[in-house]
């Protein structure tokens, strides 16, 4: 691990490696000039040689790696340096292990008969593999160890005030990437530098997303902070690093920017606009999949009238393959009809049909109408919740449908009939937003009508119950033609 003066054409590394190229040249370069050409004859030995030579280019790089995953664990944090001077030396001694495995290749073609080279060559190929799997597992961790200061140093958002501005907060932050950054810079293999600064890119978008996602109460002028920070730190990654500077597109192809980007605009949106976001998305994510929590069987229409109204006709006929919630292997359901959002439908109130009794595939037959306004029908949402009755505690959610009225024929005079597959939603960001909008009444009215639903699944796991059974095939919306 000792550093040796290097001059400007050739990077830091021990002169323990560089002993180590020297051998190894001279060793081929010997059995050549005494064996050239290799014949048929002498072909096996120096393969034998070869392989034991490969063996010991590998056998150095993993002691290598050693070391590094020693200082990696036993290093200090009371510095601004995660990445510590022999770390790079460590790397760049790994990298020229790779070089010269590959340079012995490159002179054994020129001179071995084919037969000798074929089999030297795939003994050579399976040792770079080798060697490059050492290198990755131990730069993929680069990033993971600047991870505990990144952190320390991103939370910062979330304390300072709301007048200072971003760049001010962040300047320690700025500080700490810069001379790491520079230390890594001194690696040999450029590619592997440039996977690593997209990896601490990464790091740092994920952080900022913690920030805006751990603490959705926060004022409008925090999330504008975080917005700035994330378009601060893009421009210096890009345009601040040298000749280390990451393309745009690099930086904004990591999932985290994009999360980070989608949560801030999430966080500036008004509460009415989030929820009609989030029925229509929850909607729209259903697709034609089954979660083997059962279907609903029904009957649709929309009927438009003269004084701007429409009348929406749900005949509910009935469900099937409905998950067993009580201790017979049955259960009680019945099921929940509602027109949200609530806040754009509020004289549609909410229907229940009847409860069928220890039954998995109850039958209703049961119509209901709804006044709604035409001028929302864009917006609106017929969703559909099954219940196990229970009589002593609280009713059990089975699952949920939803249709959107858009998707609905007006003025027909028959009634379609639907085949919907049954969810279990999960908690999306939108809801994780407005359940933290405690003094929002209008937020507090929709985490009351979603809580049950949108809880269900996690309450299942954390109890150990299974959230379905074997799946129906059913899609979410199949049509099965128009029935009077």
């Amino acid at each position: 691990m000792e550093k040796i003066q290097t001059d400007s054409t050739i990077e830091e590394s021990s002169l323990s490696t560089r002993e180590i190229m020297r051998g190894v040249r001279n060793i081929i370069k010997c059995w050549l000039d005494i064996n050239a050409p290799i014949c048929s004859q002498n072909g096996p030995i120096f393969v034998s040689l070869v392989t034991m030579l490969c063996a010991h280019l590998h056998s150095f790089t993993s002691q290598l790696k050693g070391l590094v995953v020693e200082m990696r664990y036993h290093a200090t944090y009371d510095t601004q340096f995660d990445i510590q001077d022999e770390m790079l030396i460590a790397f760049n001694n790994m990298h020229l292990m790779r070089q010269l495995n590959l340079e012995m290749e490159e002179e054994l073609r020129m001179k071995l008969w084919t037969c000798s080279y074929e089999k030297l060559h795939e003994i050579i190929l399976e040792n770079d593999i080798a060697l490059k799997q050492e290198e990755i597992a131990i730069t993929a961790g680069l990033a993971d160890k600047m991870e505990p200061s990144i952190e320390r140093y991103v939370f910062e958002l979330k304390k300072a005030n709301p007048d200072v501005s971003a760049s001010q907060v962040l300047g320690m932050l700025m500080d700490y990437l810069d001379s790491n950054i520079a230390l890594i810079s001194r690696m040999q293999d450029k590619g592997t530098l440039g996977s690593i600064v997209v990896s601490i890119w990464g790091k740092i978008c994920t952080k900022l997303k913690d920030v805006v996602e751990t603490k959705p109460e926060l004022e409008e002028e925090h999330y504008n902070r975080v917005g700035d920070s994330l378009k601060f730190l893009k421009h210096h990654f890009q345009n601040n690093l040298g000749e280390n500077g990451v393309p745009e597109e690099q930086l904004i192809a990591q999932p985290a920017f994009t999360q980070v980007v989608d949560t801030i605009d999430l966080q500036r949106m008004d509460t009415t606009e989030l929820i009609i976001r989030h029925y229509k998305e929850q909607s729209e994510e259903r697709g034609e999949r089954s979660t083997g929590a059962g279907v609903i069987d029904l009957k649709l229409s929309l009927k438009e009238r003269r004084d701007g109204k429409a009348i929406l006709f749900a005949k509910l006929l009935g469900a099937r393959e409905l998950i067993a919630l009580d201790t017979n292997g049955k259960s009680d359901p019945f099921i929940q009809l509602q027109v949200v959002p609530h806040h754009l439908f509020p004289d549609c109130e909410l229907k229940q049909s009847t409860v069928k009794k220890s039954t998995l595939e109850p039958i209703y037959n049961e119509m209901f109408e709804f006044i709604i306004p035409q001028d929302q029908i864009c917006n609106g949402v017929l969703v559909l919740t099954v219940f196990d009755y229970d009589f002593i505690s609280s009713n059990d959610f089975e699952g949920e449908a939803m249709v959107r009225l858009t998707d609905l024929p007006r003025n027909s005079e028959q009634h379609v009939k639907w085949t919907m597959a049954l969810h279990r939603p999960k908690q999306d960001s939108i809801y994780k937003i407005l359940a933290g909008r405690v003094n929002d009444k209008v937020a507090a009215k929709f985490v009351e009508i979603r809580k049950k639903a949108m809880e269900a699944e996690e309450f299942m796991m954390a109890e150990g119950e299974p959230c379905s059974t074997t799946g129906s095939k059913i899609s979410l919306m199949q049509k099965h033609g128009s029935e009077s």
